[in-house]
């Protein structure tokens, strides 16, 4: 069985709405992750191919004249029969995405696979033995989710922890791990970024220019969210400082 999945394109100032391409997934995984890049649309999904579930990734460029998905990375046809791809990101039009095979019953080895945004492979960002323990003693022994900020990645496994990587060294070593960890929202890329732990109430400041986090020492009780909006740094606390 399958799920019918659109792609529509909503007008912000006019509140126009248009159709733009309709594809099926298998509905075992009815998610459909999707991240933009320079020239088109990417998507995460499964699908079904002469009866095999097949994880991939698919581009469209939304403004053609005739939009159509097409497959980009196919771990299966890179020779990996048993992985998948659990998430995926793009950063400065690089795709990274975060992948498992299965070493036994309960364990699976995790890495990260760097490609350009059209899908041509640029290297392998391999876990280390403790980032690999971490995610399979988890539970699920999957990665939900992926953001990367310069040297650095944000990883979160199901579960109440997160981890962040720094994929720049040889062996990925972990920089943070928290509870939990989110990211302030913005509507400007050039605002600055922060990072935040919303039950231990930490956050760090991600600088561009020297590529680093920096710790802030100030701590909150309860944080729902960090807004940005240029120099202005709006911080929901659900209560008082501590």
């Amino acid at each position: 069985m399958h799920d019918n999945v659109a792609l529509y394109k909503i007008g912000v100032e006019d509140e126009s709405y248009s159709f733009i391409k309709a594809d099926y997934i298998v509905n075992k995984d009815p998610y459909v992750y999707y991240h933009p890049c320079s020239d088109g649309i990417l998507a995460l999904k499964n699908k079904k191919i002469d009866s095999e579930t097949v994880n991939r990734i698919d581009k469209i460029d939304p403004e053609s004249d005739s939009p159509e998905f097409k497959q980009i990375i196919c771990l299966a046809d890179e020779g990996y029969k048993d992985s998948e791809i659990t998430d995926f990101c793009v950063y400065k039009d690089r795709i990274y995405a975060v992948c498992r095979k299965a070493d036994s019953k309960n364990s699976f080895t995790h890495w990260i696979r760097v490609y350009d945004k059209d899908g041509k492979f640029i290297e392998d960002i391999e876990f280390n033995s403790e980032t690999n323990s971490l995610i399979n003693n988890n539970g699920s022994s999957k990665v939900d989710h992926i953001r990367v900020f310069g040297r650095f990645a944000q990883i979160s496994p199901r579960g109440d922890f997160a981890l962040v990587i720094e994929i720049s060294s040889e062996t990925a070593d972990i920089v943070l791990e928290k509870p939990t960890l989110s990211w302030s929202r913005s509507l400007c890329e050039d605002d600055n970024w922060f990072l935040f732990s919303s039950t231990t109430g930490e956050v760090w400041e991600y600088d561009k220019n020297s590529d680093m986090l920096l710790d802030i020492r100030k701590s909150f009780s309860d944080i729902p969210g960090i807004f940005v909006s240029g120099d202005d740094v709006l911080v929901d606390i659900g209560q008082s400082f501590l």
